[in-house]
């Protein structure tokens, strides 16, 4: 039998502490768990499907994108169905975005000891470079892919 959510304490984890909209995205403050009982590590929930962090947003692809080397990058596309949860889990990133439609543009810097999490938008174009060799990077999608659907957008 499922336990209804909340009624376990580790719950709260799954709940982020805040949550705050860039102008083309939105951040979500992650809530790690740190017990003095269980000294030198910390739980971080990236995922649960009872409480996800968007709504509408159904995970169906996950996957780590571990960079070699600084400044390497991944994107430089958008989507028109595909959306994305970016969480670094190792080192520091810059995010490129822009709206392709308004060409409004924004830089997120992002590093994993923040515990954040970004939504990108679908028709967002997107451009993630590590800033140092052996960043890590956790991504959550709505799909693995749809044909036709990765459209190359060049930012910076």
């Amino acid at each position: 039998m499922k336990a209804t959510f909340g009624s376990d304490p580790i719950d709260q984890y799954s709940i982020p502490v805040s949550k705050r909209k860039t102008k083309l995205a939105t951040i979500y403050k992650l809530n790690p768990r740190d017990r003095k009982d269980k000294p030198g590590r910390l739980l971080e929930v990236l995922w649960d499907e009872r409480k996800p962090y968007v709504d509408g947003f159904d995970n169906r692809y996950s996957y780590t994108v571990i960079f070699k080397k600084s400044k390497a990058f991944a994107g430089n596309h958008y989507h028109k169905v595909k959306q994305e949860l970016f969480t670094p889990l190792a080192g520091k990133f810059t995010i490129f975005l822009e709206n392709i439609r308004t060409k409004e543009k924004e830089t997120v810097l992002m590093d994993a000891k923040d515990h954040e999490m970004i939504y990108i938008h679908v028709g967002i174009a997107h451009k993630v470079q590590a800033e140092e060799a052996g960043a890590v990077l956790f991504v959550a999608a709505t799909s693995s892919g749809v044909v036709g659907d990765e459209i190359p957008y060049k930012l910076i």
